[in-house]
């Protein structure tokens, strides 16, 4: 499968994926004029624009995530005299039933300053859940790594997941073969394979090169590891989910 970019004017571009883009934005806030065509007809965003008194969630954990893909529904509602929502429906999204169901319900339960309005949106989104990497061919994932003295490292590689993978949560492997000189430093790092895709290849040669063995009398050639990313627990400490790549 191949994805290639298009580029298009903001009054033009799909407003899913205008919506998509202030979820998780990546080059900074949306342009005003993005902004505009995400809003229906309504007076919800005159000034002075609606505060949340009470903002109800979805309880996240009950709705089933899809593996590898962040789901979001946007919700469209009205608000009465009393701030309460009315008309609340789900207006666009990933088609994640379940989070759409989840989000009506608690923009209904949620409650509003500003007295009877209309044209009112609000993103609920929900992460993504973990993709699971293709399974090592059998001769591979058994097969112990070569140089197993070369694990002293005296500048450990610093474990880090391929960034766009590790905000989708899609998990990969990597073959890697390297040397290290007398003095510690690791060079002529290759991929052998790795899945699911060449980027986790390139990524465990980036930790390599920043990484340095003990020194040794003759240093070591064509030392071959296996190097598995693997996403930490979504309820694990924040200190256990920066190790999210391990040497094996």
């Amino acid at each position: 499968m191949t994805y290639s970019p298009q580029q298009s004017p903001l009054d033009e571009a799909p407003v899913e994926d205008l919506v998509s883009y202030t979820i998780s934005p990546r080059t900074g806030r949306l342009p005003q004029a993005g902004w505009n065509r995400l809003r229906p007809e309504g007076n919800c965003a005159d000034r002075p624009r609606p505060a949340a008194l009470t903002r109800v969630m979805p309880d996240f954990p009950k709705v089933a995530a899809t593996p590898g893909v962040q789901d979001w529904s946007l919700v469209a509602y009205d608000t009465d005299r009393s701030g309460k929502p009315i008309n609340v429906r789900s207006s666009m999204g990933t088609g994640n039933r379940a989070l759409d169901a989840a989000a009506i319900k608690a923009m209904r339960a949620s409650r509003f300053s500003g007295g009877a309005r209309t044209g009112c949106v609000y993103p609920y989104w929900r992460s993504a859940g973990t993709l699971a990497a293709p399974p090592m061919r059998e001769a591979i994932a058994d097969s112990p790594p070569s140089c197993p003295d070369g694990r002293d490292w005296t500048q450990p590689p610093t474990l880090r997941f391929p960034e766009p993978y590790r905000r989708r949560r899609i998990e990969g492997w990597a073959i890697v073969r390297y040397d290290v000189a007398p003095w510690g430093q690791i060079g002529n790092a290759s991929v052998i394979e790795a899945q699911p895709t060449a980027d986790f290849g390139r990524q465990a040669t980036q930790i390599l090169s920043q990484a340095r063995l003990a020194p040794s009398a003759q240093g070591r050639t064509g030392c071959v590891d296996r190097v598995k990313f693997v996403m930490a627990p979504t309820d694990a400490p924040p200190a256990d989910a920066d190790d999210a790549a391990r040497f094996y």
